[in-house]
């Protein structure tokens, strides 16, 4: 799934619960070259060259790209939103663009005002060969845009497994917050990717850790129904009966979404039935409300 960068993704509000699943918090950060300034004739063609250039590399249109460079383009030129040929060529995972560029003197880390990479595009716009061939060439891995994203962030959240392990053994930071107060761990358990999920705590993430509103990788997990998540958390050391601010457990959140292989891992993990939330309420009356026969079942009172 490629995920839009034209619109600012906020938070997921946990006042009511997990309603929605989580969406990287990316800055509008695509654009149309801004209309060229009156200038010199020379200037002016100079400039026409780099404007073209990059609807060219936005079109994905390699052949192009290497006329307008052979014709004087600069293939450090950006837009108005400071978003170069080679962070067009990474979002669109155009290698052989990648490489015309990088050979023509691109900045391998050059960000745009954003604070975004070509590494952390690719990352971002789930196109793990590019990020892979962009590491292999130097990129700098362990970088950060202004919404707290990074590309073990951004990897960990599409399930670019291969990247995630690279970034990993690159020495990133593990549990950077994005400006929503999730972190790699966070994204992974909840869109399910366990192998990403595994190789952060193998590189020694804790299980427990809490973030934004006091959810952890386990909440996250079982809030969206990846049972083999969960039950790799709770393998791993993640406790089951700790409460976020709203008081509410993993086998609450469980509940409520009426996922009941996961509500059924976490009690024959030692999950209690009969801790309350802040507003009193159980995970049975949760799972009553979910609508979900075979969840309230398992939850009812013996």
């Amino acid at each position: 799934m490629r995920l839009s960068s034209q619109t600012l993704l906020v938070a997921v509000s946990f006042v009511l619960g997990l309603a929605a699943a989580p969406a990287l918090p990316l800055a509008a950060d695509t654009a149309s070259p801004a209309a060229a300034p009156a200038a010199p004739a020379g200037e002016a063609d100079h400039l026409k060259l780099n404007l073209d250039l990059l609807e060219k590399a936005k079109a994905g249109e390699t052949k192009a790209v290497e006329s307008l460079l052979k014709q004087g383009a600069s293939a450090a030129s950006r837009n108005r939103l400071g978003n170069s040929a080679l962070v067009m060529a990474a979002r669109g995972g155009n290698l052989d663009m990648a490489r015309l560029l990088l050979g023509a003197g691109a900045g391998i880390d050059q960000a745009n005002v954003a604070g975004s990479t070509p590494l952390l595009e690719a990352a971002a716009q789930n196109q793990e060969e590019m990020g892979l061939f962009l590491l292999d060439k130097g990129a700098k891995a362990d970088v950060v845009n202004r919404t707290g994203l990074t590309p073990l962030t951004a990897a960990s959240f599409n399930g670019l497994t291969k990247l995630a392990k690279a970034l990993i053994a690159k020495g990133v930071a593990l549990d950077p917050e994005d400006e929503t107060g999730k972190s790699p761990i966070c994204y992974a358990a909840a869109n399910g990717h366990s192998q990403i999920a595994a190789a952060l705590l193998d590189a020694a993430v804790d299980a427990n850790a809490a973030h934004a509103h006091g959810l952890n990788a386990l909440m996250w997990a079982a809030g969206y129904g990846h049972a083999e998540t969960v039950r790799l958390l709770l393998d791993r050391g993640a406790k089951p009966d700790v409460q976020d601010d709203r008081g509410r457990t993993a086998l609450m959140m469980a509940a409520e979404g009426g996922h009941a292989a996961a509500v059924r891992t976490l009690v024959e993990a030692g999950a209690s039935r009969y801790l309350a939330d802040k507003e009193g309420k159980t995970a049975a009356q949760f799972a009553a409300a979910s609508g979900n026969a075979e969840t309230a079942g398992f939850l009812s009172p013996r």
